[in-house]
């Protein structure tokens, strides 16, 4: 949004005639809990082509599989929720939210699929308190992982998906892997730049990453 206007960036050729649509919520959300939130907000059931791809049915069973007990469920179940509500308390310190985030992960990568959509929940909040807590190393292992969960549920196009590369790529530079980094800048750097412009914020930092990486391998420079 550019003051007055809203501006559409086509990632591919649209036919005359063709159909545009938009996404009215998260498309990591599981099915069942996108029509639920469409008919309550929006009074519509959703017929897109995402939603009504009989293909996808594996991959939504994914977004919800548990991988444990019934048990071990609910104790991770709970201790996720203890975590959620304890990182959106402001009195409790940040360093007993990461713990309590690591915690309820640790449980939950027993308990539940790897792709379960309420796991890719958890490590993006166990991130957020990382980065915020410079615990770098944490904050690396748990993006590691979120990419792989957003490479099943987004399209390669998606430019959170973008932005996570950019930031695990940001994180290989803070723990001084330049060639590490520079392969997930660019691909994080050219998602952005087809999704969100050249312009954006977050492209051009991404850039200026790529850039260091760069002149750091080459011996011109290190990463500040």
């Amino acid at each position: 949004i550019k003051g007055q206007e809203i501006w559409f960036r086509a990632l591919r050729k649209i036919a005359s005639g063709s159909e545009i649509t938009i996404s009215y919520v998260d498309l990591a959300t599981p099915h069942i809990q996108r029509q639920h939130d469409l008919s309550k907000q929006y009074m519509f059931k959703c017929s897109c082509e995402v939603c009504s791809d009989p293909m996808s049915e594996e991959k939504e069973k994914i977004k919800i599989s548990t991988a444990g007990p019934e048990d071990l469920v609910r104790q991770a179940r709970a201790a996720a929720s203890q975590a959620h509500a304890s990182s959106a308390d402001p009195s409790i310190s940040r360093s007993q939210v990461l713990k309590e985030l690591k915690d309820a992960i640790s449980l939950s990568q027993r308990a539940l699929h790897p792709l379960n959509i309420e796991l890719m929940r958890l490590r993006e909040e166990a991130i957020r308190v990382a980065v915020a807590e410079e615990e770098w190393i944490v904050a690396h292992a748990q993006c590691e992982e979120t990419i792989t969960a957003y490479r099943q549920h987004y399209p390669s196009s998606f430019p959170l998906l973008g932005v996570q590369l950019a930031m695990l790529g940001k994180l290989e530079m803070y723990l001084g892997n330049p060639s590490k980094a520079r392969p997930y800048l660019a691909e994080g750097l050219d998602t952005i730049r087809r999704t969100l412009g050249a312009e954006n914020h977050t492209a051009k930092e991404t850039q200026r990453l790529l850039d260091e990486a760069t002149w750091s391998l080459q011996g011109l420079g290190g990463f500040d």
